[in-house]
């Protein structure tokens, strides 16, 4: 019964390898059985066995590229988690305000349209504000925008002086005060988004990028893994048959 386990583990071996070391294998076994015993015999066959398999067949270049990939999209999956959230921020606020809005503008004396446009520029923001008084348009730049937990702050100056609007984003709307610094007027002004030209489409291409810097090392790691198996398979089936 040992004996029959004994080449059935021998069977187990490339066939290359059975050609040319299975009987004398078996030899040994059978001379050696009763003085080293079957327990070191077996032994010593499973780590022929994997020896065999892993390190002559080439099988061990897989396992090494298996490893390799799993510690690279590991990294990688820490590189997100921890950078990732830094810029959260960041990309969620450009999502939110980036974009054309129309709305009014409302103060103790008149209501107006208005029609605010803002978007990124690299590390700060650029903008405009229409505002329509008596059939005319005033164009305004939109200075020092600034965002936080759904809080916005900008300035903008006009002929009469600077104006300060604050406000907060809720429901899709914009919606606060303002101040005027030269005659000292104030009142509220509210927009909703207008056109989607927002920078969501932005962030959404930056996560894009990132999620692309861990793909494509995967999908090269399964080509090369694929190649490594497709060449392993051959030369065993041209060994294992000739």
């Amino acid at each position: 019964m040992t004996r029959l386990l004994y080449q059935a583990l021998l069977r187990m071996h490339p066939p290359f390898f059975r050609r040319e070391f299975a009987a004398e294998m078996l030899w040994i076994f059978d001379s050696s059985v009763d003085t080293e015993g079957a327990a070191r015999l077996f032994f010593d066959g499973l780590v022929s066995l994997a020896r065999q398999w892993l390190l002559r067949s080439g099988s061990w270049k897989i396992a090494v590229a298996l490893a390799g990939g799993l510690l690279q999209v590991t990294m990688c999956g820490f590189g997100l988690l921890i950078f990732g959230n830094q810029q959260s921020a960041s990309f969620s606020d450009t999502a939110s305000y980036s974009g054309d809005w129309v709305g009014s503008l409302q103060s103790a004396r008149a209501a107006a349209p208005i029609e605010l446009a803002v978007g990124r520029n690299g590390g700060g923001w650029l903008g405009s504000l229409l505002t329509t008084d008596s059939g005319e348009t005033e164009r305004s730049d939109v200075l020092d925008f600034q965002s936080q937990y759904g809080a916005v702050r900008f300035r903008i100056a006009t002929p009469d002086g600077e104006m300060l609007f604050r406000g907060r984003l809720s429901g899709g709307k914009l919606a606060g005060t303002f101040e005027k610094a030269g005659e000292g007027g104030s009142g509220q002004w509210e927009v909703v988004r207008n056109r989607a030209r927002s920078a969501g489409a932005n962030a959404g291409v930056d996560d894009l990028v990132r999620i692309t810097v861990c793909l494509v090392p995967g999908i090269i790691l399964s080509v090369v893994l694929l190649a490594l198996w497709t060449r392993t398979f051959t030369h065993k089936r041209i060994h294992g048959f000739r």
